[in-house]
């Protein structure tokens, strides 16, 4: 509850850390939240349904299905026109149609049949600490004293987690050998 309280804060403080916008749009939240939910759904999904078949090529067919539905809606909305891309933006295409969906994609399919989707869950909530880092390294962004509470909750609560995940295992293991 704790790692979810510092998450919670830092979406419902709606600070930004953008130094020109003091506060963020709310159909932003909306649409990150729905986004945990198709997520966490496709997790439980994913656990109970493809833990027989090859990680890469769950991700290879997850990545090509994205691709076919972003693709069409991407030309309905926006258009197309690659003469006004340049070669640092095919570079960033590149990276982020591979290290995203493809990439990222393997690693959670291989991460859930692996170690369940509780396990994987945790990931989720250190996305928002490396995010808020990163942002202030790379993009100036600024980290707000309401940002640092949330992140100090989100660290806490895994580490509460994991310390009584590891009590659990090692109470089993002590059964296990007492047998």
């Amino acid at each position: 509850m704790l790692a979810f309280g510092g998450a919670a804060l830092l979406a419902i403080s709606g600070e930004t850390g953008l130094p020109e916008m003091t506060r963020a749009n709310p159909i932003g939240y909306l649409l990150v939240f729905m986004s945990i939910g198709s997520g966490g759904t496709m997790n439980v999904f994913t656990r109970k349904y493809m833990l027989q078949y090859d990680a890469v090529e769950v991700s290879g067919i997850r990545t090509l299905a994205a691709t076919l539905v972003i693709v069409p809606l991407a030309l309905l909305v926006d258009g197309f026109n690659l003469h006004a891309v340049d070669v640092p933006g095919y570079v960033a295409l590149a990276y982020s149609s591979l290290a995203g969906p493809f990439i990222g994609g393997l690693l959670l399919v291989f991460s859930i049949q692996r170690f369940g989707v509780t396990a994987t869950a945790m990931v989720d909530y250190i996305v928002p600490i490396v995010t808020l880092v990163g942002g202030a390294l790379f993009l100036g962004e600024i980290i707000t004293p309401v940002m640092l509470v949330g992140m100090v909750l989100i660290v806490f609560g895994i580490t509460l987690i994991r310390r009584r995940s590891i009590r659990k295992v090692d109470a089993v293991r002590q059964a296990a050998r007492s047998v």
